[in-house]
């Protein structure tokens, strides 16, 4: 039952449910003017009104209540009583203010969406809910923001094993809005200071958000990194003893705290992690060792993703270095041991559609005794063309049907001219911990020994994958600078058989066993992606 509304403009007073039943009968009474005070309240108690909600959401509620009390109104009416009843205001009003919100804001106090006109609005919206949150349900003082194309959102666990939850979401206010995050940073920076600074939390997954952003101020330089980029970015923690070596080994990627927690395990032994430095070139120097950072962009494309690498200079990891000490007081010295992967949009949940293996798809097909024809009648898709690019839905429901050997011989593999040729391994890696399987080829004529030499190194890599996922039990995880160096070794032994590799990446579906309880309509694949290689000769 509404019980009070937010008053004019948002600006959060409440109105007593008595003045509000008030407000309804005086508007209703010009429509229906036998519609009482009394009806006005058991229409607010059947429409259930919520204080939050766009005005629009709740009109047809509060036209069907008012119809049972006697009051037959039009939508456009109910559209305005419901505007005076939740905003104080008329609806074209209303509208009109919303014409200028370029975001919206949701949290879990107040369910309905709120229009922001700017991040320098959603600043202090965002510190409330993280201070609410803090205060009434979190069990730990790590708040994690996880950023798409269509939402900021922040999380928090309620429980100490619990998964996170989402507490907060900023998205924009316009679905095709490719801009929305552009000045996001300052907001960041005052929610930062606001959490962090006094010691209240800390907000895990801020820095690429920042760093995206600021760079986009920098594209004179030739930088290429927009804040659009932020869904599929991550920081890099590389061992980089010689700020003149290029190279290094790379000890942990990922957010924050999953770099702060690996670099204490990498430094094991060395000096106290409290006394590292930051040297002229960004580097953060540790007794004998020293770790250079870098912010690594994938660029999505179908086979194989752009990689933009960028050294972070001394501004920036003097950044990081406050916020790894701010860490460790907040949560008293008691960082991550495990690392977390990074959930990047990029791979992150499947494309709408797939590149299909025509031929291999019709062959499977007639082997189960089922022509295109046919399915699509039965799905209820009759008169559609077979193309070359289908939704990866229907292709699913197909496999379900006629049940291959291997679901994966459907999707058409990358041409050579699709693919990136691995002159070093700052690809693979990137791709690696979002990859379940590794899928290759062989593109000349090789001796068997030759094959099988090729054929267990690629299947060492494969182990590493499933070890470094958890798909194979470990009592003790291990750290993941272990698994640093598996793409460059793979590239360096075809190297040394005189071989190159190209790289992209596939989907990749696993058929679950039967025994899986599963939902009704559902697939029974697990989907995820393949790492492709295409090997052949080195002809230079």
């Amino acid at each position: 039952m509404a019980t009070e509304t937010t008053g004019a403009g948002g600006t959060g007073q409440s109105i007593p449910l008595d003045t509000q039943a008030q407000t309804l009968q005086a508007f209703v009474h010009k429509h229906a003017p036998h519609f009482t005070l009394e009806h006005a309240h058991a229409a607010l108690r059947q429409s259930s009104i919520s204080n939050h909600e766009n005005p629009r959401t709740s009109a047809r509620r509060l036209q069907h209540a008012l119809a049972l009390n006697g009051a037959r109104i039009k939508y456009t009416a109910a559209l305005q009583a419901a505007a005076l009843l939740l905003k104080g205001q008329s609806w074209q009003k209303f509208r009109q203010g919303n014409l200028f919100h370029t975001l919206t804001l949701w949290t879990i106090n107040s369910p309905a969406e709120e229009g922001l006109a700017s991040w320098t609005e959603a600043a202090p919206r965002l510190v409330s809910a993280c201070q609410e949150w803090l205060q009434q349900q979190a069990t730990t003082k790590v708040m994690h923001i996880d950023c798409n194309p269509r939402a900021i959102t922040l999380l928090g666990a309620s429980g100490p094993d619990s998964q996170l939850f989402p507490f907060a979401l900023v998205g924009p206010a316009r679905a095709d809005d490719k801009n929305w995050l552009d000045g996001s940073s300052s907001a960041l920076e005052y929610l930062r200071r606001h959490i962090e600074e006094t010691r209240t939390g800390f907000i895990d997954g801020l820095a690429t958000l920042q760093l995206c952003d600021q760079r986009a101020l920098e594209r004179r330089g030739g930088l290429t990194i927009t804040p659009a980029d932020a869904p599929n970015s991550e920081l890099i923690l590389l061992r980089q003893d010689n700020p003149l070596d290029t190279g290094g080994y790379e000890i942990v990627r990922g957010d924050e705290l999953t770099c702060f927690g690996q670099l204490e395990a990498a430094t094991e032994g060395e000096a106290p992690t409290i006394a590292i430095s930051v040297d002229d070139d960004g580097g953060w120097n540790c007794g004998t060792a020293r770790f250079a950072w870098q912010l690594a962009t994938l660029k999505p494309r179908e086979f194989v993703p752009g990689l933009v690498m960028q050294g972070l200079g001394p501004r920036d990891t003097s950044r990081l270095l406050h916020r790894y000490r701010v860490a460790k007081c907040i949560l008293d010295k008691k960082l991550p041991a495990r690392a977390v992967l990074k959930r990047l949009s990029y791979l992150g949940v499947p494309a709408d559609t797939y590149r299909i293996d025509l031929h291999k798809l019709l062959l499977a097909m007639r082997q189960a005794g089922l022509s295109w024809e046919q399915f699509c009648s039965d799905a209820g898709e009759k008169g559609r063309e077979l193309t070359p690019e289908l939704p990866i839905g229907l292709t699913l429901s197909i496999l379900s049907r006629i049940k291959p050997h291997d679901p994966n011989i459907v999707f058409a593999r990358p041409s050579r001219a699709e693919l990136a040729l691995a002159s070093d391994d700052s690809v693979m890696r990137a791709l690696m911990p979002r990859v379940t399987h590794v899928r290759y080829r062989i593109s000349c004529d090789l001796p068997a020994d030759a094959k099988e030499t090729i054929s267990d190194a690629i299947g060492d890599l494969s182990t590493s994958i499933l070890l470094r996922r958890g798909a194979i039990p470990m009592e003790d995880p291990l750290p993941d600078f272990v698994y640093s160096s598996d793409c460059e070794d793979l590239r360096l032994k075809l190297a040394e058989l005189g071989f190159v590799v190209f790289v992209g990446v596939m989907p990749y579906l696993m058929r679950l066993p039967e025994t899986a309880d599963l939902p009704n309509e559902s697939w029974p694949f697990a989907f995820g992606h393949s790492l492709f290689l295409d090997i052949d000769r080195d002809s230079h």
